[in-house]
């Protein structure tokens, strides 16, 4: 009942708020900043248009933080609790060699071997748009050792150790499936020293007391036609998802680490654009797989991303209510990416004022309303382009004024991500090279400095120890 009530709330609250904000934020008023006093009014209107989300935090979240879905599934909320304090961030770029975070550069900079070229030098960025041509283009000039590497530098124990002594105490590990099953589904795409590098970010966790979620990130045939499936493929429907290969992959995985302490958490699908009923059987099928094959539902969680390109919207209304209804095995908590850089047209419309403040106040109670143990798997400081109003406003700013408004802005979400008896999550990404130096046809150019944590940290953006296990009781609203 708490978790349908919950499905039910956030169905009927994601409306009548973009109703509202679209009518009292209107593009073509004045508005003044959040710091005057003038728009208390405006939040308080705002606040009341989404009580219902808050009575419906208090109706399943009691005063020790306890969920009411614990009923439903005591795995699931034994996980929860003993994992409760996730400060992470994503290898994002490693075992993914997505273009738009590392291609866009001609070198990277490793905290092990200083600035290392990427595996994307001298490559046209509208003909080599993912790893899967990026693959075929090194191997017909017989240069795939530049993918082995970059990996063998582009993160090391070092990294670790460095997170370590940060205060983080979680990684997510993004990897593709040709690293650990190419036989699977056969396809262009460089194995290498394959599954070594799992081996040894896993090892590296054990050794550092850190906790691992590994995260199918591309899949065989790929659950969506997105570079960060893999492959950049406008031709891509999902007919070309191999969902036994995908069941078969996460099996394997299962087997290899399910005696290791340090891994929590295996993510089954990263953002995937399928439709509901393949994935619920994609699902139901590797929840089986992966439990036959050792990884017990009191150790690990198995994670549904709960993603719909069309926005958190389309997850409430046809995601949460299909999987909640029909997800029955122990231990399936979800994973909700909380981005403002890619929000929907008519939030973009929005005054930057109140989109790093209210609107990641109030899209952060949805952590509480999904009916299921719910974190935050990738958050960052990207905010929308210059070609929005958000973003236009941000470009603005002076240089002081922009480090205000992220130092803010990293504040709410670490609020909303990390208190009220929320689980936590991983910043999106350990580390992004900055400002992209490479021109042409399909280029991504500009600063991308949001994007990475270490650069964060470094420009005082997220403070010491402020995304940082045990901070919770220290977030400032």
């Amino acid at each position: 009942a708490a978790v349908a009530s919950c499905t039910i709330v956030a169905v009927a609250l994601w409306p009548e708020f973009v109703h509202f904000v679209i009518l009292r934020f209107h593009p073509g008023r004045e508005h003044v900043y959040c710091s005057n006093p003038l728009v208390d009014i405006s939040h308080n209107a705002y606040r009341a248009a989404v009580s219902s989300a808050f009575a419906a935090h208090d109706a399943i979240v009691d005063t020790e933080g306890n969920h009411q879905f614990a009923e439903e599934d005591p795995a699931a909320a034994a996980w929860a609790k003993r994992h409760g304090d996730l400060r992470g961030v994503n290898l994002g770029g490693w075992l993914i060699l997505e273009r738009w975070l590392i291609g866009n550069v001609h070198e990277v900079e490793t905290a092990c071997c200083g600035a290392v070229r990427s595996p994307y030098w001298r490559t046209a960025c509208d003909k080599v748009m993912s790893e899967y041509d990026l693959s075929r283009h090194l191997r017909a000039r017989g240069a795939l050792d530049r993918i082995d590497s970059f990996r063998d530098t582009f993160v090391t124990r070092i990294d670790f150790e460095k997170m370590k002594a940060l205060g983080l105490n979680a990684v997510r590990v993004p990897f593709g499936y040709w690293l650990v099953a190419p036989d699977l589904h056969p396809a262009p795409y460089h194995q290498g020293r394959g599954w070594h590098y799992l081996d040894k970010a896993v090892r590296w966790a054990e050794e550092l007391g850190l906790k691992i979620v590994l995260d199918l990130h591309a899949a065989p045939g790929g659950q969506s036609g997105q570079q960060t499936a893999g492959r950049e493929n406008d031709a891509w429907t999902p007919a070309d998802f191999d969902a036994d290969a995908t069941v078969e992959v996460l099996r394997r995985v299962a087997a290899r680490y399910a005696a290791s302490p340090s891994v929590i958490a295996l993510e089954l699908l990263n953002e995937p654009e399928l439709p509901v009923e393949i994935l619920l059987d994609v699902y139901k099928r590797a929840s089986r797989a992966v439990r036959d094959a050792g990884m017990s539902s009191e150790q690990v969680a198995l994670v549904v991303n709960a993603y719909n390109r069309d926005g958190i919207a389309a997850v409430a209304q046809d995601v949460w209510p299909v999987f909640n209804r029909e997800l029955k095995e122990a231990n399936v908590i979800y994973d909700l990416h909380l981005y403002y850089a890619f929000l929907p047209e008519p939030l973009t419309d929005l005054p930057l004022c109140v989109v790093v403040d209210e609107l990641v106040r109030v899209q952060s109670q949805l952590l509480a309303l999904t009916g299921r143990p719910t974190f935050t798997g990738e958050w960052s400081l990207r905010l929308p382009p210059p070609r929005t109003r958000v973003g236009a406003e941000f470009a603005r700013l002076s240089a002081a004024e922009k480090r205000g408004v992220l130092q803010r802005f990293g504040r709410r979400q670490i609020a909303g991500i990390a208190s009220g008896g929320r689980i936590g999550g991983f910043y999106w990404t350990w580390y992004h090279p900055g400002v992209n130096t490479v021109r042409g046809p399909g280029c991504v150019s500009g600063d991308q400095s949001e994007w990475s944590f270490q650069q964060a940290l470094d420009s005082d953006w997220i403070a010491p120890g402020e995304w940082a296990v045990g901070n919770s009781t220290r977030v400032r609203a």
